[in-house]
């Protein structure tokens, strides 16, 4: 069941569960039968479905090194170290060609230290209340109703899902001597104790893993644990079904009453997937096309030809239009850092709305909006448009406004109307609500004092040319005082100024603003100091013209690892045709001898 619940959530998160089973079956042949080419499969299967949600494959990773650990303890008992061996290198080349695959980001992440520690990573926990013992070992997702989602609301259990973990039991209990099926009861007990999150027993373990285990802080809740539940009970249950099968029965009701249990083990799970065939689950099972209030702003947005954020309140829609000079954002998901540095300044100020529909914890989303400083805000983070999305109530598998606790959307409306630094626009939707920005600040600009989102700081529009994403030249012109080259994306120590695109400029003036922003501190009088003519045109009023590089310093680190994750790639393909090749030569060579007899 919570392989259907998730897999109405995104695409990826299908793609990469349906991976997990492949995986795993290739992984253990391999092992057991010292193939070298499954385990290279592995490794290719493993990228793939990384590349759709690597927090699925990290999870797979860890049964993977479990089930190696399991093999060579099997075989220390036995003292076969030969075997041992070739569990230990049949096991790691798996993990070696898909650590060589990823390289391309792993590299970058790793070496500037963002590898555990990023946006993503460094989210608060979540969903403790949500998560129960009870649900985790029945198999069974707090939101699911039986034919759809209801999020954010814990649902009873039906008393035919205690069957699962009972029956799981029986197939344990009739097969205690197989190891292989004590591994996977391993598993099952291990994502039970996961996905309970903070539920007794052992309440505190969850936040200690989050807090102290490697790349455990990319599960900020803990639906994602039940794969290891479903993957144990479905080798338990079919153990209990293949011992079930193999009893020898001398008499009819006993040969009846076998297939009768059989079907009940089906039922549950027949029943339990109803609504997939019935079209009720909805979300990704239904047919659904692109509103035409969102065809008008991806239009817009498509013909701006200048940089500028999307504010969508309260949620991103999935038909939300964004690209590199277009980015989208939400105040919910990535404006908390901001307001926990605005709650520390004594010009913030906190409100009561009148509303029931908003949770207790999030007025927050309308006060960083409703501050004396809140117009230098959307300024400073170049938002030019501010989108409240339609609300079908009729299909609320489109209503962003569902899940969020932020659900009064007339009482937003009106929030928008009374702000006086935006206006209401019409761009010719018919639900859609747009609000513009008309001041807002380019991507990258100079000012005379460091910017502060506390007060209007005067700047000046520099000429700049969008090469990449980690890329930009920027062309500076009649200077002779200092100045600051604000750029107003994340702040990231490694993003460098280069001159001329030869000279690094000193690291010492890449300085953080207070909406952590990026800004360089530059002095002609450096320049004109410590570099040659060739670095810089001198004015004959005595200011100077130069051009400048911005650059995110471990894009060359990306680059390096692309080409290692390409040689891997290709070495692993040229491997398989050829095996393949030798397969269909020797068919061949066979086919010949017997005709030649």
């Amino acid at each position: 069941m919570p392989a259907l619940v998730l897999q109405t959530g995104t695409a990826q998160w299908a793609v990469a569960y349906g991976f997990t089973p492949l995986i795993l079956y290739l992984f253990i042949k391999s092992i057991d039968n010292k193939k070298l080419i499954l385990s290279l499969i592995v490794g290719l299967v493993g990228f793939i479905a990384g590349s759709y949600d690597f927090r699925i494959l990290y999870i797979v990773l860890w049964i993977m090194l479990f089930y190696v650990v399991y093999k060579v303890f099997s075989n220390i008992k036995n003292r076969n170290f030969k075997r041992i061996f070739s569990t230990l290198m049949f096991g790691i080349i798996p993990f070696v060609v898909m650590f060589l695959l990823n390289s391309f980001w792993i590299m970058p992440f790793y070496l500037s230290d963002t590898l555990f520690h990023n946006v993503a990573f460094d989210r608060a926990l979540f969903g403790s209340h949500f998560f129960y013992l009870s649900h985790a070992v029945t198999l069974f997702h707090p939101y699911w109703t039986g034919e759809s989602l209801k999020v954010f609301t814990v649902q009873q259990i039906p008393f035919y899902f205690w069957l699962i973990p009972n029956i799981a039991a029986l197939g344990l209990i009739f097969n205690y001597r197989n190891k292989k099926v004590w591994f996977f009861a391993f598993i099952a007990a291990l994502g039970i104790l996961l996905a309970k999150q903070e539920d007794n027993p052992f309440p505190h373990l969850y936040l200690w893993l989050y807090n102290h285990f490697p790349g455990f802080n990319a599960y900020r809740e803990a639906s994602k644990f039940y794969m290891l539940v479903a993957l144990g009970y479905s080798v338990l249950i079919g153990a209990f079904v293949k011992s079930l099968m193999q009893i020898k029965v001398s008499r009819n009701y006993f040969f009846y009453a076998r297939y009768l249990i059989l079907v009940v083990i089906a039922s549950v799970f027949i029943w339990n997937a109803k609504p997939l065939f019935t079209g009720e689950i909805g979300r990704l099972f239904n047919t659904i096309s692109l509103p035409a209030d969102y065809k008008i702003l991806a239009e817009i947005l498509e013909n701006d030809t200048q940089f500028s954020r999307t504010l969508w309140f309260p949620a991103l829609s999935k038909w939300s239009y964004f690209d590199n000079l277009h980015p989208r954002y939400v105040i919910y998901y990535d404006a908390y850092a901001w307001y926990l540095e605005f709650k520390k300044n004594p010009k913030y100020k906190e409100h009561v709305y009148n509303t029931t529909k908003v949770a207790p914890d999030l007025p927050w989303n309308f006060e960083v909006l409703n501050q004396s400083f809140s117009d230098n805000f959307l300024d400073i983070t170049s938002t030019k448009y501010i989108v409240i999305p339609p609300q079908y109530k009729d299909t609320p598998d489109d209503d962003m406004f569902l899940g969020t606790s932020i659900n009064d959307r007339p009482f937003i409306i009106n929030f928008f109307d009374n702000l006086n630094f935006i206006k209401r626009i019409d761009i010719g939707t018919k639900d859609m609500v747009a609000y513009e920005n008309f001041n807002y600040k380019p991507l990258i600009y100079i000012t005379e004092e460091m910017e502060t989102v506390y007060k209007k700081v005067p700047y000046k529009v520099v000429d700049y040319k969008y090469i990449n994403a980690a890329e930009y030249t920027i062309e500076i012109k009649n200077i002779n005082k200092p100045l600051y080259l604000n750029f107003n994306n994340t702040y990231a120590k490694d993003w460098a100024l280069e001159l001329e695109g030869k000279h690094q400029l000193s690291d010492k003036d890449h300085l953080q603003t207070d909406m952590q922003f990026n800004v360089f501190y530059i002095n002609p009088t450096d320049i004109i100091k410590n570099y040659s003519t060739e670095s810089y045109t001198k004015n004959t009023d005595g200011s100077i013209n130069f051009n400048l590089r911005l650059y995110y310093i471990p894009q060359d680190l990306v680059n390096i690892g692309t080409y290692i994750s390409l040689a891997t790639f290709i070495g692993v393909f040229i491997y398989l045709i050829v095996y393949i090749l030798k397969i269909v030569f020797r068919a061949k060579r066979l086919k010949f001898k017997i005709i030649g007899k």
